[in-house]
């Protein structure tokens, strides 16, 4: 496995970070859904927030959804 992690907008020899995570997500979409732990309605946005700050609740990605 090879991890290509993305740090804002760095750049390097083969381009930006962010375009190389696109390009990894795109071929690869279950990896999106692997990292979203948690998902919520919009009308639970205090409880998504709240969610995201705490460490012991394991999030790694929490997702609002329309």
């Amino acid at each position: 496995m090879t991890v290509i992690n993305s740090y804002t907008y760095a750049a390097n020899a083969t381009g930006r970070d962010v375009d190389a995570a696109a390009a990894l997500l795109s071929e690869n979409p279950n990896i999106a859904d692997t990292l979203s732990t948690h998902r919520f309605p919009l009308d639970e946005v205090k409880k998504a927030f709240h969610v995201a700050q705490d460490r012991k609740a394991g999030a790694i990605k929490v997702v609002l959804e329309p």
